[in-house]
């Protein structure tokens, strides 16, 4: 007799062994969510939130806050090289590349100043130039202006200036301008000049 009864015990099914344990694994499962839900609400942000830089922030906000500090970060090493290395600034750049665009005019006027010197250094009022005109993108250079203070020699010492500024290393040609003698009243005879230059 008790051997069928242990028999009986042994045969019991899992589907009822589930089905009374259905309420326990239910009832512990609600209870565990509703603690993980109540540390999530209460406990989690007393634990994790921390302060800096004078405020309480949770782990949302500080990644939120070291995001905002890289992006401050970037823009302060921009504005850092900016200020160490000034070719980086645009509007650096275009003054440097206007002063290279205007070089050669300088030079030319220059090297117009020291030829008139070499040619006549008794006198510095002999070259006058009225206007000077530079196209950077084709590379030319026009000059007005006249000859003057050398009486009937204007046209000679013109032609000299004109030798002179043709053996430039940094002129590449020069249109010969039209040759002539003009009676000023004030200052006596000029040779007016337009001098067209090709620039290398």
């Amino acid at each position: 007799m008790l051997h069928t009864h242990k028999r009986q015990r042994q045969q019991v099914s899992p589907a009822v062994i589930a089905h009374r344990s259905a309420a326990a694994l239910f009832l512990f499962s609600f209870v565990f969510l509703v603690l993980l839900v109540l540390s999530h609400l209460y406990l989690l942000p007393k634990v994790t939130t921390v302060e800096v830089a004078g405020s309480m922030r949770d782990a949302q906000e500080l990644r939120e806050y070291h995001d905002s500090l890289l992006k401050d970060l970037v823009a302060k090493e921009h504005e850092r090289n900016m200020l160490v290395l000034p070719m980086e600034d645009s509007v650096y750049r275009r003054l440097v590349e206007m002063k290279h665009s205007q070089f050669p005019l300088l030079v030319l006027r220059s090297s117009l100043e020291q030829t008139a010197r070499q040619l006549l250094p008794d006198d510095s009022n002999v070259v006058h130039v009225e206007s000077m005109r530079y196209t950077p993108g084709e590379k030319r250079a026009e000059l007005t202006g006249d000859i003057r203070n050398v009486g009937s020699r204007s046209m000679t010492v013109l032609a000299q200036l004109l030798e002179e500024l043709r053996a430039q290393p940094f002129i590449a040609d020069i249109a010969s301008p039209r040759f002539r003698r003009v009676e000023d009243p004030r200052l006596g005879p000029t040779s007016p000049f337009t001098i067209r230059i090709k620039l290398l």
